[in-house]
């Protein structure tokens, strides 16, 4: 797994109930700067927690994945620069 950094973050999800799981990656995701990182790590194709995400803070984040299953998946999400447009207005 790759190194973590000062500007970046680890987070495992997989001993969370899945109760948890969300309200816990949002905290965590909302504390990242535009730049800053996260590697998230699961036990399940992460598609439904990058989609609530979404929904939640709509074009905030890219999403890149490292490892895809099929016992572990790691992706990243990096905080995008903050726009002049916050997205919600689809423009």
């Amino acid at each position: 797994m790759p190194p973590v950094t000062d500007t970046d973050r680890f987070i495992d999800l997989r001993p969370l109930p899945a109760a948890e799981r969300r309200p816990r990656l949002l905290a965590i995701l909302e504390e990242l700067v535009p730049g800053d990182e996260a590697t998230i790590v699961v036990d399940h194709d992460p598609v439904s927690l990058r989609r609530q995400v979404d929904i939640a803070h709509p074009g905030r984040f890219d999403w890149h994945r490292l490892e895809d299953g099929p016992e572990l998946w790691r992706t990243v999400a990096r905080r995008r620069p903050a726009t002049t447009c916050c997205g919600s207005c689809g423009g």
